[in-house]
């Protein structure tokens, strides 16, 4: 009786996850994106996030785009709630544990009005994976 119970609470919430709506086109086009930031000031704060985040900071090597406006929608746990700024565009290859170079990562970092609100890593398969 008692997993009866928990598998259809299970169920429920799965099901409720499911009902969050993405953020319409209206929504996107009159979010407040914030004050634009320099592409010089994005890639120091990118690299001072970094610098905490990564294994071997001193080893990475990156490139990065051109700030444009961007936003991130979070996934069905997250209410898909639309974080929306600056984004720039980071591919960064670092060292591992064993010194060795891991291959270069894409992150996606939202900016908004100069501040670092969103670390976003693009997995190998495509999906967005949230850091900050």
């Amino acid at each position: 009786m008692k997993n009866r119970w928990i598998w259809s609470m299970l169920l429920v919430a799965v099901m409720l996850t499911g009902c969050a709506s993405a953020p319409s086109q209206y929504d996107i086009a009159t979010a407040n994106y914030g004050a634009p930031i320099a592409s010089w000031e994005a890639e120091k704060k990118a690299t001072e996030f970094f610098s905490l985040y990564l294994k071997d900071p001193y080893s990475a090597q990156y490139q990065f785009s051109t700030v444009n406006r961007g936003y991130y929608v979070g996934n069905a746990f997250e209410s898909r709630e639309l974080t929306a700024g600056y984004m720039l565009i980071a591919s960064v290859n670092a060292k591992n544990s064993y010194g060795g170079y891991t291959g270069a990562v894409e992150y996606r970092l939202i900016f908004h009005d100069g501040k670092l609100v969103r670390v976003i890593e693009v997995m190998p398969q495509g999906t967005l994976k949230k850091i900050l």
